[in-house]
């Protein structure tokens, strides 16, 4: 599903909490072609406005089945997400198991 993603809502919140997030997603490799077990974590320290979480869930979940590399979709995550929050601490995590692995990419 290339195109369009689920908006991305904002709610206030309380002033100088850290928030965390971790959504599981399964995009598809596009080198191996298989189906990667991801986790997006997603941190930021509020500023009075916080992801609303069920349009957050929407749109991470939306990149299920979607093939792209796990840089791509760590890469998008994060710029869609500083688009709508604007919030300087945001950093964005994903990290894939594999049998005897672990891959973690952080933007920034």
């Amino acid at each position: 599903m290339e195109g369009s993603r689920p908006r991305i809502d904002l709610i206030d919140c309380p002033k100088g909490i850290k928030v965390r997030f971790k959504i599981r997603v399964q995009p598809i490799c596009s080198v191996t072609g298989y189906i990667d077990e991801c986790e997006a974590i997603i941190e930021y320290l509020s500023d009075g406005r916080c992801l609303e979480i069920y349009s957050l869930l929407q749109y991470v979940l939306s990149y299920n089945r979607v093939t792209l590399t796990n840089e791509e979709l760590a890469d998008k995550i994060y710029r869609d997400l500083m688009e709508e929050l604007n919030n300087q601490t945001l950093q964005v995590k994903v990290r894939c198991m594999y049998q005897n692995a672990v891959l973690e990419i952080e933007i920034p």
